[in-house]
């Protein structure tokens, strides 16, 4: 659900009204574009690169009672 916003200037005077109709197309047409896909489907946006460690797989550090190195 989406309340209306207003878009106020420097001075506090309302400078534009964005309806909750133009901010429900406008949030579904950027999470799901033209194309929806399947129904019940959900964008896959998820960017792990950042998270991999380089040097290799990550250890279960719970697995073994060994200290990680």
């Amino acid at each position: 659900m989406f309340y209306e916003v207003r878009v106020l200037d420097a001075k506090g005077k309302v400078k534009k009204v964005i309806s909750p109709k133009i901010l429900s197309a406008r949030y579904w047409e950027r999470h799901f574009g033209d194309n929806p896909g399947p129904k019940g489907s959900t964008p896959m946006d998820f960017d792990f690169g950042s998270d991999i460690d380089s040097n290799g797989p990550l250890e279960n550090s719970m697995a073994g009672d060994e200290p990680m190195e």
